[in-house]
């Protein structure tokens, strides 16, 4: 006969950790600093115990047997005197409390691990768990993962006066000229924006054959070397043809690469290039049924693995919508999912865009907002909306080398104008000199 399953649990080390504090209360800072919670007690009464230390600390006063007494006294499910008492006797050791605490945490997690696979047991055996199995199989990871994290102190309402102090450190750090965001690589942007921030969706947009996915990759790699790992997905790409166009950077005419006729010359070329990029924490998923849901799993993975700076979407309306709905309702919810995306990790994510063809017809051909294509909810989530654009495109007397890259919304700062220069033997594109502001 299986012998039941008992709850982890580590009922001395939770009475130890208490017991440390009440007989040497210089012990508790160092105590919030490992992050241990009221929520990784097991037990109610040590849980009551701990939020009292916490709110008598708080506050500045002197934490010892008397204030903490007092201050259950005003609690349900605490600790008695006699329980107190208990604890500090039977502490064996105040230099081990450390080791008290994370046992703790440790029982905790394996706590919210097993809560979290007996979910996942009950929600496989229903049918819809057969008929999405894709989704089934992101919801069960995400359901892994959260119960593997520590809740940060993010996740908490945040005082309006730590806010007020966080803003002030922030415009302080700007003012002094500090980068605040991600930085692109594009100087004049950068100086714009003040950088991707974290949590914000960033959407490029762009007519066909402007250069939007090149600009996005050139994006993804400058990311990828200067600040952490990008994940980088393509819908409209395979990976190949993304190597090939990283490869035409290192110098060889991009013609030459996808006509395939290369010498040795180019080859040694191609492989300083690999040379020169190896090791850069780009990953590419080239996955032909990419979702949104699919993508958050895959950043997940990315994140707990080696951390996560940025993610890139390109582009958004090739993603495979989770739903029936009329096209606009899709991208509208591919939209919103990026956002809430983006807030979840608080990292930056851009989707690449395509915009309507109606601004074909128009004379001057500069996009607006209003050729965000399918939905008016992108321009709506998004934090900052920005256009590509080659006048050469349209004009055979312009220069094939002049691109524009207008800032048409900017939730946090202004609007403007940024020039670059279109490389195009390279698919690629590099800093111009700036302009004025719109």
């Amino acid at each position: 006969m299986t012998e039941p399953r008992k709850t982890p649990a580590s009922p001395q080390s939770e009475a130890g950790v208490i017991g440390a504090i009440l007989d040497r209360p210089a012990v508790l800072d160092e105590l919030l600093d490992t992050g241990l919670g009221a929520e990784d007690f097991y037990a109610p009464k040590w849980a009551a115990a701990w939020r009292a230390i916490v709110a008598i600390h708080a506050r500045g006063d002197a934490v010892d047997f008397a204030t903490v007494l007092d201050e259950l006294a005003g609690r349900e499910g605490g600790p008695s005197a006699s329980e107190l008492t208990s604890a500090m006797a039977g502490t064996p050791s105040l230099s081990h409390v450390l080791d008290y605490a994370r046992r703790v945490m440790v029982t905790a997690r394996l706590r919210r691990i097993a809560a979290a696979a007996s979910e996942i047991a009950a929600a496989a055996c229903e049918p819809a768990a057969r008929s999405e199995h894709d989704g089934f199989l992101s919801w069960a990871e995400q359901i892994l993962l959260a119960a593997t994290a520590r809740v940060s102190e993010r996740d908490e309402p945040a005082l309006l006066d730590d806010v007020l102090a966080e803003s002030i450190a922030n415009l302080r750090a700007r003012a002094a000229g500090e980068q605040l965001g991600v930085p692109t690589g594009f100087i004049d942007l950068d100086r714009l924006t003040g950088g991707l921030r974290a949590g914000q969706l960033v959407v490029l947009g762009a007519r066909p054959a402007h250069g939007k996915s090149a600009l996005a990759l050139d994006i993804g790699l400058n990311v990828a070397r200067a600040t952490g790992p990008v994940l980088f997905v393509s819908a409209e790409m395979n990976r190949l043809e993304l190597g090939d166009r990283v490869l035409a950077g290192g110098g060889v005419d991009s013609e030459r690469i996808l006509s395939g006729r290369l010498d040795e010359f180019d080859f040694d070329r191609l492989e300083a290039r690999r040379e020169n990029l190896r090791g850069v924490p780009l990953r590419i998923d080239d996955s032909a049924t990419a979702t949104v849901r699919s993508i958050g799993a895959r950043a997940r993975r990315m994140a707990t693995r080696d951390g996560l700076a940025l993610i890139i979407v390109d582009y958004l309306q090739l993603l495979e919508p989770e739903g029936g709905e009329r096209r606009e309702r899709q991208v509208a919810g591919i939209s919103t999912a990026l956002k809430k995306l983006a807030r979840e990790r608080q990292i930056p994510v851009i989707a690449v865009a395509q915009l309507n063809r109606s601004l074909e017809a128009r004379v001057d051909k500069r996009p607006i907002l209003a050729d965000l294509r399918d939905s008016g909810q992108l321009e709506q989530d998004a934090d900052l909306v920005t256009f590509l654009f080659r006048p050469a495109i349209y004009d055979l007397a312009a220069d094939p080398g002049e691109a524009e890259l207008h800032v048409a919304k900017h939730r946090n700062g202004p609007t403007g104008l940024v020039r670059l220069t279109w490389r195009g033997s390279r698919m690629s594109f590099a800093n111009a000199a700036p302009v004025g502001a719109l």
